[in-house]
């Protein structure tokens, strides 16, 4: 449980160095609810990453998910919606980390129709701002992972996009 009000940093050096590791895990439930950074401002960004069994991605903005807190919070049971994180809180974490969101046995992203705005999204586009090179990982080792509406588009404004379901 990281509640809010936490930080966990994993920073580069100001003249060199890269960003290190973060891992957010639970082996049913996982709550997430402070900040992350592992930014550098001299080198590569750091990864941070989620591993809820499920984990649903919502149409909506950083802290009005389900239990979505300032960043990702998840919480829930495998098998309910409660697993839950947005694109807003996706998107606060573009500059500071490379994001790696897995679920265990399914990753499922919800309809995208511009509830989150904010140049976030807009009808069938989510607009991430990985202008420092960072990228996004959709994984699910055990599972799928699931576009609810396959008009659906991702860009991440300068970063990469990976899926994979193995």
């Amino acid at each position: 449980y990281f509640t809010p009000g936490s930080r966990v940093e994993a920073r580069g050096g100001s003249l060199s160095g890269d960003g290190g590791s973060i891992e957010i895990s639970g082996h049913e439930n996982l709550v997430f609810g402070g900040e992350v950074d592992a930014g550098a401002p001299a080198g590569r960004l750091g990864t941070v990453y989620f591993d809820p069994p499920e984990l649903y991605v919502i149409d909506d903005v950083a802290g009005t998910g389900e239990h979505d807190g300032s960043l990702p919070d998840l919480t829930g049971v495998p098998g309910s919606n409660a697993n839950q994180v947005s694109w807003g809180a996706i998107d606060a974490l573009a500059n500071n980390a490379n994001v790696i969101l897995e679920g265990d046995t399914l990753v499922q992203v919800e309809n995208v129709t511009g509830v989150a705005g904010g140049g976030i999204t807009e009808d069938n586009l989510v607009k991430l701002d990985f202008n420092s090179g960072g990228s996004l990982t959709l994984r699910s080792p055990g599972g799928e992972v699931k576009f609810m509406d396959q008009a659906d588009t991702i860009r991440t404004e300068g970063g990469q996009i990976i899926v994979d379901a193995f």
